[in-house]
């Protein structure tokens, strides 16, 4: 799956040259390789409940390999909604482009009105999408499994073959995008029951992949677990440095004194 990269480098290209709204959030370049540095080193300071955390996600995903086939027979059985409207729209939620333009439309906006909460979503949309994609192509290769339209079953493997589009089935792609996107959206509003809703998208995004035979459950399961766990470490970085910056007195670049008589 192709990424927009051209589209999101120029996002935080624009974002760097924007005045640092919070000390510790400059959503700029430096920020989005210094978190990119601190997601990848995660997992080595994980505590026991997130190593348990991961070890269920982990142990899940292989569980649900072993219904992988059953279920795709189930999905595809009746396909004659296959280019249903539900359907399509998870797919399109789960497109590179519908993410790149979801940053591009908060950071505009953010600059434009000086709202500095959308150009904040803007930048997590960024980070998310590309962080979450290069963990699912990095899996994706490595592991190479054969997606269920080539008719091979659920535990064909060709690992870093390179051969096409046939054996990049593990983890989803969309779906991973398309978790990073609700999560940031979701993680962004105050509305409870539009937290919830946000997700419908996402959701809708997997079972199309299923259903439209590009991919196991296993996978658009792993997959949504990468985009809301990369989409919600990117949102806790950045309520971290803006509490920090609350607590945390600004000191002036220079200062005068007055004597007082």
């Amino acid at each position: 799956m192709k990424f927009p990269l051209k589209i999101l480098l120029i996002l935080i290209f624009v974002q760097s040259f924007q005045l640092n709204i919070y000390a510790q959030n400059n959503l700029n370049v430096n920020q989005f390789t210094t978190e990119g540095k601190d997601l990848l080193k995660a997992p080595g300071n994980w505590n026991s409940s997130e190593l348990i955390k991961f070890g269920s996600i982990v142990g899940t995903t292989i569980l649900l390999m072993h219904f992988d086939e059953d279920i795709r027979e189930a999905a595809i059985r009746n396909d004659q909604f296959i280019k249903s409207v539900p359907a399509e729209f998870g797919r399109y939620w789960g497109e590179p482009f519908f993410t790149g333009v979801s940053a591009l439309l908060f950071t505009i906006h953010g600059i434009a009105f000086n709202n500095t909460q959308h150009k904040k979503m803007g930048f997590e949309i960024i980070e998310s999408g590309i962080y979450a994609s290069a963990v699912t192509g990095v899996l994706k290769y490595s592991f190479g499994r054969a997606r269920p339209l080539t008719g091979f079953d659920a535990f064909t493997y060709n690992p870093f073959s390179f051969s096409g589009n046939k054996y990049v089935s593990f983890s989803s792609g969309h779906t991973a995008l398309a978790f990073s996107l609700s999560t940031v959206l979701s993680l962004n509003t105050e509305n409870d029951f539009a937290r919830v809703l946000l997700y419908v998208p996402a959701v809708m995004t997997a079972t199309s992949r299923v259903y439209q035979n590009h991919h196991w459950t296993s996978d658009v399961f792993f997959g949504a677990c990468i985009g809301y766990f990369v989409g919600k470490f990117f949102y806790d970085q950045h309520e971290i440095n803006e509490k920090f910056e609350k607590i945390s007195p600004s000191k002036p670049l220079f200062s005068i004194s007055l004597p007082i008589n």
